[in-house]
């Protein structure tokens, strides 16, 4: 199995479990998130500010 692959199978499994548990979470944000932590894997603190900043604008966004 590739990495594009095992990749596609934690989206759709993310994406099960946000349907079920946490349907309010928009689908977008999960997969920003993921695809971030993917991208980031070799630099961990650089992938978790990002991730930060997309939860943070996320949370502003909600609030307005």
């Amino acid at each position: 199995m590739t990495a594009s692959n095992n990749l596609a199978e934690l989206l759709l499994t993310l994406e099960e479990i946000r349907q079920e548990n946490y349907p309010d979470i928009p689908k977008s944000i999960v997969e920003r998130v993921l695809l971030l932590e993917y991208q980031h894997q070799d630099n961990r603190v650089k992938g978790r500010s990002l991730v930060r900043k997309v939860i943070k604008q996320y949370l502003r966004e909600d609030e307005s």
